[in-house]
């Protein structure tokens, strides 16, 4: 309910009043404030009450549409838009490719980890070169993976011709989750070998 008062009653009517309208206003006032009913007359106030005016509104010309309605507009609307312009179905990562990759990179970082943890246990041992080799060539394997995955979703968001504000990217998400477990993996590696002396590679002078 919308409360006026005496004082301010005809400066709203003015502002109002329209001659095109199709639904009334009985509008009743008093020296308290009272209230404003649509298609209907106020109750009476306690202090006796008289009719002020009849003032018209104007009806709108467009279609009201629900609040469901709407959503599932808008919603569908925004996947069109995502599916046309972020280069998701043009992606050269496809979702199964980028999940059975990932998976590969999982598998991969399980066993560098284990790597790492048979170079710890064979510390000051005479298999400890060998562990240590294992498990540089393991980390280096994992990132190299990590790498791969990134420089392919990164060049299919290059090529989009947008992208939504908001939306966070494929690489982001990659770069986020499996950043860490990367960082993570080096920095264990690092820490144990930090005073080893790798032997050469093979065809390495």
């Amino acid at each position: 309910m919308l409360a006026v008062t005496a004082r301010t009653i005809p400066s709203r009517l003015r502002s109002v009043a329209s001659p095109i309208a199709r639904r009334e206003l009985s509008l009743e006032y008093c020296d308290r404030p009272c209230s404003v009913a649509v298609g209907r007359s106020a109750p009476a106030c306690s202090r006796g009450t008289r009719a002020y005016a009849s003032v018209s509104t104007p009806r709108p010309d467009f279609p009201v549409v629900s609040h469901e309605a709407s959503v599932e507009f808008i919603e569908g609307v925004y996947q069109s838009f995502l599916r046309a312009n972020t280069g998701e179905t043009r992606s050269c990562v496809s979702e199964d490719e980028l999940r059975r990759r990932l998976d590969a990179f999982q598998d991969l970082l399980a066993e560098a980890r284990q790597c790492i943890e048979d170079c710890a246990d064979s510390a000051e041992t005479s298999d400890f070169d060998q562990e240590a080799v294992a498990a540089r060539d393991a980390v280096e394997e994992a990132c190299s993976v990590y790498a791969d995955i990134l420089e392919d979703l990164e060049g299919a968001e290059k090529t989009a011709k947008r992208y939504p504000y908001g939306v966070v990217k494929k690489s982001e998400l990659v770069r986020r989750l499996q950043g860490l477990k990367i960082d993570k993996l080096k920095g264990e590696l690092t820490n144990i070998t930090r005073n080893w002396r790798p032997p050469l590679r093979e065809g390495s002078s």
